[in-house]
């Protein structure tokens, strides 16, 4: 990893520096160092893109043993990364540990935020702000709303920070036993497909940006983020004038590629109910992602891809072939 970026050895390399906010590597600068998707998720997921966190991981070693050796270790520098820097950019560390604790378990709007972590809602929107101001969190609005919208929902910026709000921080005493190889077995394996599962989705968002530039989708998009109304939420929504596409990602194998389209389609219809102007689009796609599938071709409509992990390697490999394949 280590010829991915310059080395440095300051633990705030590829966050901030003076004044200017350095920008992290993407997942696609990830994916291109490894080669191969399937880790190159699981490193991202983990120890983001940040340089300083992601040159640590050792490319020879699957994640698990990264985990174990590189940040579950007291002698480890990744161990107390998170915490260090917390501590030298804000005061009242308990609350702001308590608040990013309770997004990184999916916590993610200020009312969710202030019932689990018993701060009153007035006080947590302070909070919020400096955490908003410090690139240490961020906030998403749901595809199609105006900026000043109300629905925003809170996310951890770095991926390394929401790994450590996740299984870190709240079993630091297990880990300073020297019991981190039960943690990984007993709670970090349990639910890692779960964790990924969540920032998989930034990882097809990159991919679909680099594709979009290489005219490999079937209409170049201006826009591309996510859509939820309550319980509904759509995983990725990619328009322009007269395009719009729908897609949905899972991080799981062996995906039923037809109750997948079934449910995304009834999601599509209660995202019209609230967008009507968006049903007078030209054309509508739908994009179906997975790490694998029972079927690549369930579904007889040329609008409607399916892609699994393969798929996405070979399209993001292909730096010269534009147009829309499907797999074979």
């Amino acid at each position: 990893m280590e010829e991915m970026t310059l080395q440095y050895k300051s633990p705030l390399f590829g966050r901030r520096t003076g004044q200017y906010l350095i920008k992290p590597l993407r997942f696609i600068h990830i994916l291109d160092n490894c080669r191969d998707l399937k880790p190159a998720v699981e490193l991202y997921a983990v120890f983001g893109g940040t340089p300083a966190y992601i040159t640590k991981a050792d490319l020879g070693q699957d994640i698990y043993s990264n985990i174990k050796r590189k940040i579950l270790s007291e002698d480890s520098v990744l161990f107390r990364e998170t915490e260090c820097i917390l501590r030298t950019e804000i005061t009242e560390p308990r609350y702001y540990f308590s608040i990013l604790r309770a997004i990184a378990e999916g916590n993610c709007t200020s009312a969710k935020i202030s019932q689990h972590t018993g701060i009153e809602r007035s006080t947590i929107s302070k909070y919020l702000q400096v955490l908003l101001e410090l690139y240490v969190i961020t906030r998403e609005i749901p595809a199609g709303e105006p900026d000043k919208c109300k629905k925003g929902q809170y996310f951890l910026s770095d991926n390394y920070f929401s790994f450590w709000f996740s299984y870190v921080y709240p079993n630091s005493k297990l880990i300073e036993m020297g019991n981190s190889a039960s943690l990984i077995e007993d709670t970090i394996k349990p639910t890692f497909s779960a964790y990924i599962g969540r920032l998989f989705e930034r990882c097809i968002k990159d991919l679909l940006w680099d594709f979009n530039e290489k005219k490999l989708l079937p209409f170049p998009f201006v826009d591309c983020s996510r859509w939820w109304y309550r319980e509904d939420e759509i995983d990725l929504v990619a328009d322009n004038d007269e395009n719009i596409l729908f897609c949905e990602v899972k991080w799981q194998d062996k995906v039923n590629a037809m109750t997948l389209y079934s449910r995304l389609l009834g999601k599509v219809e209660r995202y019209h109910l609230y967008h009507k102007k968006d049903r007078i689009r030209k054309n509508t796609y739908y994009l179906l992602i997975a790490k694998s599938f029972q079927d690549f071709s369930p579904v007889s409509d040329n609008n409607v891809f399916v892609w699994d992990i393969r798929t996405l390697s070979e399209m993001f490999f292909k730096t010269s072939s534009p147009g829309l394949e499907t797999p074979e």
